[in-house]
């Protein structure tokens, strides 16, 4: 598993935590190992109403690398383009009887589609064909500061 970690550290996350992308998290799939699972962590202390903030572009971009080299000579070497995927979240208001309402984002996947989210939907959205799968929700984040 690797985990990229980068929790409010600048100006803009200081003064808006809920635009900072703080946790990266790539490892294979436990269920197949033909897959690999990416999660960010946006919004490290987010409370229970908490909502994505709709002013940034939350990314991720990978790209497989292999090792090349041993030793001193030991280098990453890039195998394909970045993939990169894309999510946007819209703000709504609340309904007449006060209620708050679902967020919605989309993801826009490598290729150019994009996938409706529904924020908070345990069943995510997929692509027709299953490939890449999309989750968008509050979870708890075990990170603190003591």
């Amino acid at each position: 598993m690797s985990l990229v970690a980068d929790h409010i550290d600048g100006p803009r996350t200081t003064a808006d935590p809920s635009v900072d992308l703080s946790d990266l998290f790539a490892f294979t799939n436990p269920a197949d190992p033909t897959r690999t699972v990416l999660i960010a962590d946006v919004f490290s202390f987010a409370g229970e109403a908490a909502l994505f903030s709709n002013v940034v572009s939350h990314n991720i971009a990978v790209r497989p690398v292999r090792m090349a080299g041993t030793g001193n000579a030991a280098s990453f070497k890039s195998e394909e383009p970045e993939v990169r995927f894309t999510f946007r979240f819209e703000v709504f208001s609340p309904n007449k009887s006060g209620e708050r309402q679902a967020q919605v984002g989309t993801c826009k996947l490598p290729g150019g589609c994009t996938l409706s989210v529904l924020v908070g939907d345990e069943r995510g959205t997929s692509t027709q064909d299953g490939a890449i799968h999309v989750f968008a929700k509050l979870r708890s984040d075990p990170f603190f500061v003591g």
